[in-house]
């Protein structure tokens, strides 16, 4: 089989996608493909550091580096960190502090984020 892209989708939170995302890509990486993680947007209070600067979930770092890669926040350019009534909003590793949920919903925050650098490298084919 050969795919340019692969998705995984789970009923619902908590169901092993992140971890069955790590032993594909685990897999594909010993049979000799270029394969990389990639997930626009993440709710999660489990963040890693990038040596690249700004985090990245910690189940994007685990999937990176299941590809053998250096954890990047392109793999995770979004990363909302949950709060009491709005979350911490992430963009490519960078804190842009707390925003409401309406905005995130409207758009007002993502704005820019499908235009973001970050987005267009995860579409590009993994090296």
């Amino acid at each position: 089989m050969t795919a340019k892209i692969l998705m995984l989708q789970g009923t619902g939170s908590d169901v092993g996608k992140s971890i069955l995302s790590a032993a594909i890509c685990r897999i594909a990486k010993r049979r000799g493909l270029n394969v990389a993680p990639f997930r626009p947007q993440n709710m999660s209070n489990n963040a890693s550091a990038c040596a690249s600067d700004g985090e990245i979930s910690r189940a994007q770092a685990l999937q990176a580096m299941a590809c053998g890669l250096v954890p990047h926040t392109d793999f995770n350019p979004v990363l909302l960190k949950p709060e009491t009534d709005r979350p911490m909003f992430d963009l490519a590793g960078i804190s842009h502090g707390a925003r409401s949920a309406h905005g995130l919903i409207e758009g007002t925050y993502l704005h820019g984020a499908f235009s973001n650098d970050a987005f267009r490298r995860g579409w590009q084919p993994a090296t």
